[in-house]
């Protein structure tokens, strides 16, 4: 069993080794090759989104906002509608 998942772990960094997306995604601070291939995968491109804080939200990693009348109010980071797999990633931290 330990060979097997120390293999699959082993073709996972080579395949992130071998992207240059991937391989720009694990240079962030807290992004190992399981989330880079994972955020690849979700977000592929990312030319659907218009901004960064449009893929914070995605993910869930922006805080709820409760504005009105010209105030801001910021809430606690919500777990909503995003990719909870994903998010769990960034809330782990780095892997291998």
């Amino acid at each position: 069993m330990k060979t097997t998942l120390k293999k699959y772990i082993y073709e996972l960094v080579q395949l992130t080794e071998q992207d240059g997306d991937c391989l720009r995604l694990t240079k962030l601070e807290g992004v190992g090759p399981i989330t880079a291939v994972r955020l690849k995968i979700q977000l592929g491109n990312g030319e659907h989104f218009n901004s960064g804080r449009q893929v914070s939200s995605y993910i869930g990693l922006t805080p709820k906002q409760h504005s009105s009348g010209g105030k801001v109010k910021l809430g606690s980071v919500g777990k909503g509608s995003c990719d909870k797999p994903l998010r769990s990633l960034f809330f782990l931290g780095p892997e291998l």
